[in-house]
C-alpha cells in the first residue's frame, strides 16, 4: 500500500513544479504541547503485532454504504469513488515547501468487507530527511474480542498494515500512548517498519480521535527512520498540533432511515 501512496508523492510532487502554491498555507507557530520524542534510536524493533483476524463490525453511524460517508443523524457527509480525491473537514498548516494529495483506496477489510477509504497525503522535508502525514477518514470501527467497544488505537493498528504497510515487512510498535491533534486528545502508538522488500524504513507514530463521529487517524512518519531521531519529531507534531476540525461543513440533507 505504501508504495501506491509514495508514487502518489512523486506525481504530486511533479505536478507541483508547475503548479500554482497558492493553496499552500504558511505555517504559523502555535502553542504546542509535545510528548516524549520517539523513544529509542536503536535499530531493534518493538515486539511486533500481528493483525487479528476476528473483527466485526459495530453498529456506528460512521460507516461506508455504497461508497457514501454516514454521519450524525443518519446526514450524508459525502459520496467517493476509488480514485477520486477529496478534500478532509480539516484545515492544516503546512510548511511552503510542503505538499498534499488527496485520494481513496478500495481495501478489503479485515472482516471480509471491501470498503472504500479516503485519505490526503502531506509531504516535504524536514531536518534529516522527509517527513510524511498520511490522513486517513470517515472509515468505519470494527471490534475483536480484546477491544469489545469502539477504539481508534485498534483501528489505526488495523488501517496501519491495512493502507501504510507491505506484507512483509517488519512493523513494531509500543504501548498504547496518548497524543494529541490540535488542542484534542487522541490515542495511538509509536511505530516502525523495517525490511521492506520495495520500500525504504520508516518511523513515527499514529493518533486518532473522532469528531462529530467521522474517524481521523494522522500517520506520521520520517523517511529515513533516522531522521525521526532528531528535530525532524518537532517538526511534525509543530503540523499536527495546528490541525482544525470543521466536519459539521460537511453535513447535508439527512437520507431516509434505509
Amino acid at each position: 500500500m505504501r508504495i501506491l501512496l509514495c508514487c502518489l508523492i512523486l506525481v504530486l510532487a511533479l505536478a507541483a513544479c508547475n503548479g500554482d502554491d497558492d493553496t499552500i498555507p504558511t505555517l504559523v507557530q502555535l502553542p504546542t504541547v509535545y510528548q516524549t520524542p520517539v523513544p529509542t534510536s536503536t535499530a531493534t524493533p518493538h515486539e511486533t503485532i500481528t493483525p487479528i483476524p476476528t473483527f466485526t463490525p459495530t453498529a456506528t453511524p460512521t460507516e461506508f454504504i455504497s461508497g457514501a460517508i454516514q454521519g450524525p443523524s443518519n446526514q450524508l457527509v459525502m459520496v467517493a469513488a476509488p480514485g477520486q480525491g477529496i478534500e478532509p473537514p480539516i484545515e492544516i498548516n503546512l510548511p511552503e515547501t510542503w505538499i498534499q494529495n488527496h485520494d481513496s483506496l478500495l481495501i478489503n477489510d479485515v472482516d471480509g468487507g471491501v470498503r472504500l477509504f479516503p485519505f490526503t497525503i502531506y509531504s516535504g522535508p524536514v531536518e534529516g530527511g522527509t517527513g510524511v502525514i498520511i490522513l486517513i477518514w470517515g472509515f468505519n470501527n470494527v471490534m475483536n474480542s480484546f477491544a469489545p467497544q469502539i477504539s481508534l488505537y485498534a483501528d489505526g493498528l488495523r488501517l496501519l498494515y491495512l493502507a501504510i504497510v507491505e506484507q512483509d515487512c517488519i512493523v513494531g510498535t509500543t504501548e498504547e500512548s496518548a497524543f494529541t491533534v490540535g488542542d484534542l486528545a487522541a490515542t495511538g502508538t509509536y511505530f516502525s517498519v523495517t525490511k521492506c522488500s520495495q520500500s525504504t524504513d520508516i518511523r513515527g507514530w499514529f493518533a486518532g480521535l473522532q469528531r462529530d463521529e467521522i474517524n481521523f487517524v494522522f500517520y506520521l512518519y520520517t523517511e529515513p527512520l533516522e531522521a525521526m531521531e532528531g528535530d525532524a519529531s518537532y517538526q511534525l507534531r509543530e503540523i499536527i498540533d495546528s490541525v482544525t476540525f470543521h466536519v459539521e461543513d460537511f453535513m447535508l440533507t439527512p437520507q431516509p432511515e434505509n
